[in-house]
């Protein structure tokens, strides 16, 4: 670990003669900017400090570590310390509001936040597919079951990983996601096909469905392999489901060719669906 900012690479306000630069007026200014936002994070939140968090308040966001460099210097912010994670990612924080020892530790957890959140991206974005909460420490040492829950409250207010969302299916189980890679009814979809639930995955394609299209549902999209729902099932759990109460707003409509499908009431007038329903089966084909 990093001791403070002044164990930063020499200022490029030094000439390679070690002569330094006269300070323009403005850079304390800035110094005063960045250490006060230091000093509030350690204070009122307990945390550190991120460079990223760092760069919309100064005039250059490419320059922040020249200005750290030019801050080490000031004894009024003599407070002001770095430290460095594991993965090369630099924090700030004010030795005044927490212990060096504690700034580590703080440190080995953003880490690991970093760890999670890339590990979710790639399953979004590149497996489509959902991460279990409970797996993560199989693959991320520190995000053990009995260590994550901090983590995951501290990484889903984060704005740097605004992107990654939480999620829990029937059970209890949670997930997380990207939004950048998979919407959260997509999300909502595998948590339901995960779980191992039909009917649960059946009864929230078509709320989703009703909701944000707005359309009824062909029973013969649960055919697809996504659903994990063996094709000669399907109308077995259909039954099932218009039986519960739970699911007593999914409704099955009829065209007039026999065609069955399912909508929510919650979302869909009846007379809508009736009239959507009949032009998809029979309106569309007699009407080119």
């Amino acid at each position: 670990m990093e001791g403070n900012v002044t164990e930063e690479k020499q200022s490029e306000a030094t000439t390679t003669q070690g002569v330094v630069v006269q300070q323009a007026p403005d850079d304390q200014a800035v110094y005063a900017v960045i250490a006060g936002r230091v000093r509030k994070d350690s204070s009122k939140k307990a945390s550190l400090t991120s460079l990223d968090g760092l760069a919309a308040l100064v005039p250059e966001p490419g320059r922040v570590r020249f200005y750290l460099s030019g801050l080490a210097g000031v004894e009024a912010f003599k407070d002001v310390k770095l430290v460095i994670a594991g993965n090369g990612a630099t924090y700030l924080y004010s030795e005044t509001s927490i212990p060096r020892k504690h700034a580590e530790r703080l440190a080995f957890e953003e880490e690991v936040k970093a760890q999670i959140v890339a590990r979710v991206r790639n399953d979004s974005h590149a497996l489509a597919r959902i991460t279990q909460v409970d797996a993560l420490g199989a693959s991320v040492p520190g995000a053990e079951s009995e260590r994550v829950d901090p983590l995951l409250a501290s990484l889903v207010i984060d704005e740097r990983y605004k992107d990654i969302k939480l999620l829990s299916d029937g059970k209890g189980r949670r997930y997380l996601f990207s939004e950048n890679g998979m919407t959260r009814s997509y999300a909502e979809l595998l948590a339901s096909v995960e779980g191992n639930n039909p009917v649960d995955t059946i009864a929230a394609t078509v709320r989703s469905d009703s909701r944000m299209y707005p359309r009824p549902t062909n029973p013969s999209v649960f055919k697809a392999p996504v659903f994990k729902i063996n094709p000669s099932d399907i109308e077995q759990h259909i039954r099932l489901l218009l039986s519960r109460p739970e699911y007593k707003d999914i409704k099955l409509v009829t065209a007039s060719t026999g065609a069955a499908y399912l909508y929510s009431d919650l979302y869909l007038d009846p007379d809508w669906v009736q009239t959507t329903v009949e032009w998809e089966e029979v309106g569309r084909y007699t009407n080119p």
